[in-house]
Order: C-alpha cells, then structure tokens, then sequence
C-alpha cells in the first residue's frame, strides 16, 4: 500500500509540473462530459485531479480485498510442507519448538537479502560457535544504522572471551549513548539487553563492576548474582577494592536499598559485616530488615554487630533478645545469643543450662563444642572456620 500512495504521489507531482508548464500557453482548457443524464463542464486541471482521484480509490479497493482473500485463505491453508509456508510462519515455529539445529540456515535464508540484518545474523551465529575472528569480521560489514545491535553482539563475545577491558569501554560507551529512532518501539527490550550485558559483566568480573558509574540497572537476579560473587571472592580483594564496596553501598543505601528484594539486602549485610568502619550501616540494615520479618540469619548478624561495639550495652541487648523470643516462636538463635551474654556477664551457670536445649541444631551444637574448647584460642579460630564454611557467607567474631 505504502508503494502504491508513493507511486501516486509522483504521477501527481509530474502531472503537475506538466500542466503548468502547458496552460501558460493553451490556457487551462474546457472539457464538456455527458453521459446517461449527467453532464460534467469543467477544465483541464479538475478532470486530471478527478482521474486520478477515481483510479486511485479503485486501486485501493482492489488492493484491500486481494489482501482480505488471501488472509481467509492462509488461514485455511493445511499444512503440508515446511517450505511451503510463510517466512514469518518459518521463524515463529523455530521459535516454538527451540530448533536449534535447524535455525540457523532457516534464519539465515530468510534474511539473506536483508541489508541490515543479514551480517548481523551471520555474525551472531558464528559468535555461537565461538569463532570470534569470523564474527567480529562480519559484524565490521553490517551498516551504521543497526549500531546498537553490532554493539550489543559484540560486547557480548568480549565477555565471553574474558576480554574484561574492552567490553567495560563498550559497554560504558553504549550505556551513554543515545538509541537510534526505530528502536524507539522496543526501548524495554534495548533496555534490558543492556542491562543483561551488565549483569554477565558484574558476574564475571565483580570488582570491576564497581568502576561503573551507571550502576544501579542490574535487574534483581544480576544483583544477587553479583553480590554472591563479591562475597566469594572477598578474602582475595585489597582495601581499595573494600573502599569502593562500601562507598557503593553508601551511594546506595536511601534509594535502591528500599526497594531491592530481601535477598540481596542480607547479601549486603553479609557484605558490609566484612568490610572495616560499617557498625552504622549494619546496624541501619539489620534493624530495617528485622523490623520487615524477624530472620535467624539476620538476627545473628544484628547480635554480632552489637557485641562489636566498643562498649556493648549487655542489658539492652539481652532485654532486645528476650523481647524477640517473646514475640516469635522460640529458636536456637535466642539461646546462642544469650549463651554469650551470659558469658561475658559472668552468669556461667545459666550459660551452662542453655546447652542442654535443642540437641540436634548446628548452632548449639557449636556452643556446645566450643564451651569445651574455649580457652584454646587456636581450636576455637578452626571451629569458627568450619562453622563458617556451612552457614553461606556468615562471619563469625564472638
């Protein structure tokens, strides 16, 4: 339909330029039609615009009930041969059934005449199969227009070369940049494959993430992902790299913080519990996310932290923790928690009758194994290693 208007649109520009190059000389005419009772007097000018007009709105209805016919009939068409089928039929079955195996030769036939799609199809392909060379030299083929989708195939072969360098300026630069005008129909989408190549960046490469300055787009899962790997590789990152850490966290704590999902708060809790000079921020985080729901793992972290104060104020904690085992169903981490407050405050006897509750929790189980081994500073630093193996990133320090 578009070519047809376009087509249109040109005979009426030359028509135009034609008359009025001749009317200067033959005047504008007369033209006298009678037929079956009508008659029409009019001159030159109108009987072209009226010819033109009329064939037009023919044309169109023409065009509309081929369009019309052919739609009833590819919906009643049987299949009956793969090949016979529509382009769009043939991509939208590869994509129902996952055929791997057949996709790429479908794919690339159906946009073999492409001149946008066609390199950058091939090149995702070959990305694939790992033969990097080949792709990075057809995505150099591909025109300027499709820009975001090279970048964005390309970015995505450098992670997957490790090349750590490289796809951060590619990725900085196309998170910067401004998205070309057809893809303004699919920002979500262009929006969220970057967002993606951010998240297999911070997986990868965890502390370099925090040299980003568009952090903050990593959808939930990426986050967890990242924030998991930070904390596996945390023992081999130097002070500059745990300055960053918190000082992200700081940057983040009044606006993403609040609408995170719980998960990556307590990841970050963990994080912040390894890091130097954070009591605020612990204790900001931990109280936030008990005062959400009341979480064992949480509580011992808030208990932690308390007792790491300079001079911890063993009645309000002890008074927080009986509150607590008031409020909620009775758990091992109210008696672990006053298993110690009782030991520093002297009450050895009530520490001791703690033991005997809940014979089979591994919390108790280590009160129990390091009421024995206390005083053997050596042996408690390896119970304290061998608890912390099993409790998923939990810092032990009382």
């Amino acid at each position: 339909m578009k070519k047809t208007i376009k087509a249109y649109i040109v005979a009426l520009v030359l028509g135009v330029l034609l008359l009025c190059a001749v009317t200067p000389f033959f005047g504008a005419g007369y033209v006298y039609v009678y037929f079956a009772g009508w008659e029409l007097q009019t001159n030159i000018w109108v009987l072209c615009a009226l010819i033109l007009t009329i064939s037009f709105c023919i044309q169109s209805i023409y065009m509309l009930i081929k369009a019309f016919f052919a739609r009833q009939k590819l919906k009643a068409k049987q299949a009956t041969s793969f090949s016979d089928l529509h382009p769009y039929e043939k991509l939208a079955i590869l994509w129902l059934l996952d055929a791997q195996a057949e996709k790429e030769p479908m794919v690339r036939q159906v946009f073999a005449h492409s001149g946008m799609l066609n390199h950058i199809i091939t090149a995702n392909f070959l990305y694939k199969k790992e033969q990097f060379n080949e792709g990075h030299i057809a995505l150099e083929q591909a025109p300027p227009d499709a820009y975001e989708l090279k970048e964005v195939l390309y970015i995505n072969a450098l992670l997957d070369q490790d090349e750590q360098e490289q796809s951060f300026v590619h990725l900085e630069a196309l998170s910067k940049h401004k998205p070309s005008a057809w893809l303004v129909d699919v920002k979500q989408g262009y929006e969220q494959s970057i967002s993606k190549l951010w998240g297999k960046f911070a997986f990868k490469f965890p502390w370099s993430y925090l040299k980003t300055a568009h952090y903050g787009h990593l959808s939930a899962q990426d986050n967890t992902a990242w924030l998991t790997a930070i904390l596996q590789r945390f023992e081999s990152s130097d002070v500059a790299q745990k300055n960053e850490l918190k000082a992200r966290y700081i940057s983040l704590e009044t606006t993403y913080m609040q609408d995170t999902i719980r998960e990556n708060k307590i990841l970050w809790l963990k994080i912040l519990a390894r890091c130097d000079d954070t009591l605020q921020e612990q204790e900001r985080l931990s109280s936030h996310l008990l005062h959400e729901q009341f979480d064992q793992e949480v509580c011992f972290m808030w208990f932690e932290q308390k007792m790491s104060m300079i001079q911890p104020d063993y009645f309000e904690i002890e008074q927080q923790v009986n509150m607590w085992q008031h409020r909620y169903t009775d758990a091992p981490i109210f008696d672990f928690m006053k298993w110690h407050i009782y030991q520093v405050t002297g009450r050895y006897l009530e520490a001791a009758q703690l033991l005997n509750n809940f014979p089979n929790h591994v919390l108790m189980n280590y009160l129990r194994i390091k009421s024995k081994i206390q005083d053997d500073i050596l042996l408690t630093e390896q119970l304290n290693q061998v608890f912390e193996t099993n409790t998923h990133f939990l810092k032990i320090q009382i």
